[in-house]
């Protein structure tokens, strides 16, 4: 074999390597790109569901149920329910009769203050 059929088979294999790199770089760099658009894509979805549940919210804050719900919550307003205020003349009396007040049981004295007529 001559020296240039040596060289040009040196340059071909070169060549050749050079082509096998190339690709072999290309091929994980699509590796890595396609783990990138899976990981955005479950990150998407995740957000998604957030949005959704956040709306969801928002639909809820915005009803009527919901103010009416807030409204006997902190303001202490009622929605038919009976609120029932005792006299407070009745009680002073009660404890004023009462004598011996401290020498009774607690039972006995609230059960004496819910029968009181």
């Amino acid at each position: 074999m001559s020296i240039v059929k040596k060289i040009g088979r040196l340059i071909f294999v070169f060549f050749l390597a050079l082509i096998i790199v190339s690709l072999l770089t290309n091929v994980i760099s699509l590796l890595r790109q396609k783990i990138i658009i899976e990981q955005e894509t479950q990150a998407l979805e995740k957000l998604e569901q957030e949005n959704q549940q956040l709306l969801a919210q928002l639909d809820y804050v915005e009803s009527d149920e919901f103010i009416e719900r807030e409204a006997r919550d902190s303001l202490g307003l009622s929605k038919g329910e009976t609120i029932a205020i005792l006299p407070s003349d009745l009680e002073k009396n009660k404890y004023q009769e009462d004598v011996s007040l401290d020498q009774k049981a607690s039972w006995r004295r609230w059960w004496e203050l819910l029968t009181a007529r």
